[in-house]
């Protein structure tokens, strides 16, 4: 569907390439991502910030179809997901934003702004700024609780997007790209339209897609991003590591799991009075990390796991300190790569997987989880960053916390991942 107004970033009618679909999952929310043939494509201008200088430079915009799903309330939701770039992510990066940003998985190192808009009225759903695949702003536009909440949120919206100006120009398949120009449409994105909630009432019109139709969105829309923190302002572009706290104390959850498992650390001979010990609160799909200060960042997945295996989840991180492992190089290259398990290590994925999805575990979301865990679309430039996670990991697999089966399989599992990343990685050496 087009907007007549030409007053959004729609891509007119377009075509899904469903055989191209990359499923993911995160906390209780499936995700397929579809690349789309539109009929318009949009450039646009990027005002970035470069050594505390504003810098302005025109950047192509790249669109997909996102389709996700609750798996509680088995409600589901489409958009029109558009990526406006930064001009140094785009000249890296190029035609491969869109496979580099999966929507419930990794964001590729994407930089740059992140537009959600319903299907069929075009409304803007959600706006996000990210720099380096982490958020550092967004707003959810559907759930406003009433016109002051609703302008609060617009005006968050404006303010993200504000250094974004769009181009946008048809496309004729027939004749070639450069023999077009783009003309300026609809200015800056002060013209966003925001409505009230969008007409379904062409919802599930495509009968071969069985997941499409296996619900209906009769309440509010869904946030395509409800793992990610809100901002309420607008952050500076630098993504700084702050240490808070080496006790938890200011969250509740992370300071009773830390009373629970210092008992058991201490009898390792570990005193926990000697790490910065944080809970996270930006985008992490793992369990912990360590950061290049030596902070160790507490996620919440970890909060999933029993006493024992928290304590081993923080073991594990501690050990990256103690050897050095922290300052190993991080820095990730995009990649299209797809794991291959032999039954052994497949069998103990999905054992691990019937677990971490707990009772919404089906056999369509077990398969979409899988799927997305087994493609890998960033990799780490330095080899030594993998032998550290192996060397890691197999000391873990023997410390002597009480494991139960899934995650003794999730061990297992790691273990091969990382040894076949370092493989590909050395190959391409």
């Amino acid at each position: 569907m087009d907007n007549k107004k030409n007053e959004t970033v729609s891509p007119g009618d377009f075509v899904p390439n469903w055989d191209a679909a990359v499923g993911s999952v995160n906390n209780g929310l499936a995700c397929y991502d579809i690349p789309i043939t539109p009929t318009y494509h949009f450039k646009a201008i990027y005002v970035d910030e470069r050594s505390g200088k504003p810098s302005a430079g025109k950047v192509n915009v790249y669109q997909k179809l996102v389709i996700v799903k609750d798996v509680k309330s088995n409600r589901m939701d489409q958009y029109i997901l558009t990526l406006i770039p930064s001009q140094l992510y785009d000249s890296r990066n190029g035609s491969q934003t869109c496979n580099n940003f999966i929507n419930c998985a990794d964001k590729g190192g994407f930089t740059g702004v992140a537009l959600y808009s319903c299907v069929y009225s075009q409304v803007t759903a959600r706006i996000s700024t990210y720099k380096n695949g982490v958020k550092t702003g967004g707003v959810f536009l559907l759930n406003a609780s009433g016109k002051t909440n609703l302008s609060n949120k617009y005006e968050q919206a404006r303010a993200l997007a504000s250094a974004v100006y769009i181009q946008k120009k048809k496309m004729v398949l027939t004749r070639g790209e450069d023999d077009y120009d783009y003309t300026y449409d609809g200015g800056w994105f002060d013209d966003i339209i925001i409505e009230p909630e969008p007409d379904y009432s062409e919802w599930g019109e495509n009968d071969n897609e069985d997941w499409l139709n296996s619900s209906s969105p009769d309440t509010t829309p869904i946030d395509p991003e409800p793992t990610e923190p809100e901002s309420t302002s607008q952050e500076d572009d630098t993504v700084t590591e702050k240490p808070t706290t080496n006790t938890g104390d200011e969250d509740p959850q992370l300071s009773t799991a830390l009373k629970e498992i210092t008992p058991l650390l201490k009898a390792k001979g570990i005193d926990l009075s000697k790490y910065k010990i944080q809970k996270n609160k930006d985008i992490c799909t793992t369990t912990a990390r360590t950061l290049l200060d030596g902070t160790i960042e507490v996620c919440s997945n970890s909060f999933k796991y029993k006493t024992p295996e928290r304590a081993s989840i923080l073991w594990h991180e501690i050990y990256h300190c103690e050897h050095g492992h922290n300052n190993t190089n991080n820095v990730s290259s995009p990649c299209d790569l797809i794991l291959k398990p032999n039954k052994e290590i497949s069998d103990a994925l999905d054992c691990y997987l019937k677990w971490y999805c707990e009772q919404y575990a089906n056999e369509l979301l077990i398969n979409m989880a899988k799927d997305a865990e087994l493609h890998v679309y960033s990799i780490k430039n330095d080899p030594q960053w993998y032998k550290n996670e192996i060397e890691t990991y197999k000391a873990e697999l023997n410390n002597g916390f009480a494991k139960e089966d899934y995650y003794q399989k999730e061990i297992e599992y790691q273990i091969w991942r990382n040894e076949e990343l370092l493989k590909y990685i050395e190959s391409k050496k």
